[in-house]
């Protein structure tokens, strides 16, 4: 995600590029949620309402960054959806190759950053 926010930041005033970075986030959590789901059963519950709550508070800045991501796209011609899916995709096969209770390890810790987020 460095990459995606690095390339995002440059030369974009402060609060959109914070915008674009929860927009990168709501695009990326639910693949890493994904896959914490399946590496804690118990815990499915807890990171839906998690994420469906981080959503739904920040949707106005979430909609704010995808609108400035995708300007930001258009003037430096980038494809978004290949540029975030690769990013995403190596997000998720760094978290799957965790041995087991480093996962849970992450994934708790991803689970009580959105909430505090909330």
């Amino acid at each position: 995600m460095i990459m995606l926010v690095a390339l995002l930041a440059a030369g974009v005033p402060e609060i959109d590029s914070n915008a674009a970075v929860m927009y990168v986030q709501s695009y990326t959590m639910p693949a890493l949620f994904d896959v914490c789901k399946s590496a804690m059963p118990d815990s499915v519950g807890e990171f839906d309402k998690a994420l469906s709550a981080w959503k739904e508070k920040n949707s106005s800045v979430i909609a704010k960054g995808e609108s400035v991501v995708r300007e930001r796209a258009k003037r430096d011609n980038f494809d978004v959806e290949a540029v975030f899916s690769s990013q995403r995709q190596s997000m998720v096969s760094r978290l799957n190759s965790l041995n087991q209770q480093s996962k849970k390890e992450k994934c708790e810790y991803m689970l009580q950053v959105t909430r505090a987020e909330n």
